[in-house]
């Protein structure tokens, strides 16, 4: 259960679950806007199989997490180190069916990286940033994404290549006192979205038909309501990405030198972590 290598209905439910509590109308709304096809009836049966397995609790029409069984779990993982790990100079690439797998490997492999390395500085960018805009579960997840570099005193720098009112109402809006934020650079190609922490490059890369239809919807839109419906009728969830990931030092320090143009990074923070 949660680590299967194709997600089952089972797995979202619980996923779901663990995001906050539901009842099964809610259930089922969500998990046909991430694509199952579910009936109520198969809802209910994995539910009560979860309830008889005291993974889950009912209350009145509501289901929720087992509060001892989500401890168990996090104790289980706590105990367990993250597994995946890169030789310096290798690079591995994931080709991924949606942006919901997407969404799956990032969790799974990067965030442990960013945990094992909790204060080095982050230097990330987007052409646009596209993320918050797709569903309402990758919009929560990249607000606490933007929020933990403010919570955990982290430093991050983040460029995005547009220059449009949606890019600058995003800086306007994400930007704190440890995340800087600049806009209208274009560092990177169209298609690519790389985030360097350590030694690691890890990069999302989409088609570039995609990004041409996502530039198109950024320069057409004149609301953010507009924007959002434009993307999510590209179907962006939808379709194929890359996810490459790579652990090289001397590329590493290059990619946040030729980024830090357009910040202040303090002095202390470049010689403590060796930035470039």
């Amino acid at each position: 259960m949660l680590l299967s290598k194709k997600e089952s209905l089972e797995d979202s439910i619980v996923r779901l679950l663990l995001e906050r509590e539901q009842s099964v109308k809610t259930l089922m709304k969500t998990l046909s806007q991430v694509g199952f096809s579910v009936t109520i009836q198969a809802i209910y049966k994995i539910l009560r199989a979860l309830v008889a397995n005291e993974v889950v609790i009912k209350r009145a029409n509501i289901y929720a997490l087992s509060e001892e069984w989500r401890e168990r779990i996090i104790d289980t993982f706590e105990k367990t180190q993250n597994r995946f790990e890169l030789a310096e100079g290798e690079s591995i690439t994931f080709d991924l069916a949606s942006l919901v797998h997407l969404d799956q490997q990032w969790k799974n492999i990067v965030l442990p990286l960013h945990n094992a390395h909790p204060t080095a500085p982050v230097f990330f960018y987007n052409p646009h940033e596209i993320w918050i805009h797709l569903n309402e579960s990758r919009k929560k997840s990249e607000y606490e994404y933007y929020e933990s570099f403010k919570e955990n005193k982290t430093h991050a720098f983040a460029l995005f290549g547009g220059d449009t009112e949606h890019d600058r109402a995003m800086k306007k809006e994400l930007q704190n006192d440890y995340l800087q934020i600049a806009v209208g650079v274009e560092a990177f190609s169209k298609t690519d979205y790389p985030t360097i922490f350590g030694d690691y490059i890890i990069t999302t890369r989409i088609s570039k038909r995609l990004s041409e239809e996502i530039e198109y919807a950024y320069k057409e839109s004149t609301t953010s309501t507009v924007l959002e419906e434009r993307l999510q009728k590209i179907g962006i969830e939808k379709k194929k990405v890359k996810l490459i990931i790579e652990r090289d030092r001397e590329k590493a320090k290059k990619l946040r030198k030729k980024l830090s143009k357009e910040f202040f990074v303090p002095p202390l923070l470049i010689k403590e972590f060796s930035l470039y």
